[in-house]
């Protein structure tokens, strides 16, 4: 007996590093550069009054501040970890729990982590309300790949 249904291959889950652009994306890319940036002198306007229009100038930013392209893959997607990388220079990641509150901190195998240490302790990566869960996602940074002409052997990478 034939099965009607399609498999999912799961390919959703795991996305691609370079979405292929169709016509659509191209005029709404169009639409969202004209609409929130004057070509000639390029000042944002900030009149937000749907959600349509708050997606066009989300857009707009990111076509503006990200010219390259490397922007343009989904955060949350299982690959993205290959492609890119967490730049925590400026974040207090670990912040000891007993004084001085020094940052960075020395961890001790003998402490005990949930008391002698608080974890962002400026609420930055992971928000001190349910808010700001992914708050992580805004310091993932495009990582180029390693290329190389003739790496002789997997010692010289």
């Amino acid at each position: 007996m034939a099965h009607s249904f399609k498999t999912n291959p799961g390919r959703s889950a795991f996305g691609v590093f370079k979405e292929s652009q169709d016509a659509g994306d191209y005029i709404r890319n169009k639409t969202s550069t004209t609409t929130f940036c004057n070509p000639n002198i390029c000042v944002p306007s900030r009149t937000v009054n749907t959600e349509n229009n708050l997606l066009l100038l989300r857009r707009s930013n990111r076509l503006t501040f990200y010219k390259c392209g490397y922007y343009s893959f989904n955060k949350l997607n299982l690959n993205m970890n290959l492609i890119t990388k967490l730049d925590l220079s400026e974040v207090p990641v670990i912040q000891s729990n007993i004084t001085p509150f020094e940052v960075p901190v020395d961890i001790s195998n003998n402490a005990v982590p949930y008391t002698d240490y608080l974890i962002d302790p400026s609420g930055v990566l992971f928000g001190n309300t349910t808010c700001g869960l992914n708050n992580y996602l805004d310091f993932v940074v495009y990582n180029a790949p390693y290329t190389t002409e003739n790496p002789g052997n997997i010692n010289n990478l």
